[in-house]
Order: structure tokens, then C-alpha cells, then sequence
């Protein structure tokens, strides 16, 4: 198992750099590999990548949430035209 390990832990690493990743597709590859990733080898051999994960994504959220707040107290909701505005709310957080 072991140098099946040390390929893995490379492509991963390519997988999560903070230049290419999009957080959802990063969390769909975290979801998908968390059986390996929870590995006590591969732990810490990614830990520098998954701190740097959880920090941009910590931020995505928290400006989404910003986002969020300030969009609904503001009432700058965009509108469709045939739906009402708790209709419109709604399709604007599913976005």
C-alpha cells in the first residue's frame, strides 16, 4: 500500500494547489478521497495543502455570507419577471 501512497500523494498535491482549485470541485475531490486522505501517512504529508484549503474556503464562506447579509437587508435581490419576491430569494441563494 505504501508506494501506492507515494504516487497518490504528488497528483494530489497538483490536485489541490491554491492557483487551480475551485472550491467546489476541491470539495467534491475531498468528499470523494476521504477515506485515503484520512490515512495517518498521507495526513501528514498534505497537511500544508489542506490548511491552505480550509483557510481559502473559510474565506469563500465567510464573503458569501457577506454577501448574503448585505443582499437581503439592502433588498438588491435581482427579480425575475413573474416571480414574486420571496421566489426570487430563493433562486438568488441557489445561484
Amino acid at each position: 500500500m505504501e508506494p501506492i501512497i507515494e504516487r497518490a500523494i504528488p497528483v494530489l498535491k497538483n490536485r489541490f494547489q491554491p492557483i487551480k482549485i475551485d472550491s467546489s470541485l476541491v470539495v467534491n475531490d475531498l468528499i470523494k478521497y476521504k477515506h485515503f486522505m484520512n490515512r495517518p501517512r498521507v495526513k501528514e504529508r498534505l497537511i500544508t495543502e489542506r490548511e491552505t484549503f480550509l483557510s481559502r474556503l473559510l474565506e469563500s464562506m465567510s464573503a458569501r455570507r457577506r454577501e448574503f447579509s448585505e443582499r437581503l437587508s439592502s433588498g438588491d435581490v435581482p427579480m425575475g419577471r413573474y416571480l414574486t419576491e420571496i421566489a426570487a430569494k430563493i433562486i438568488w441563494i441557489h445561484q
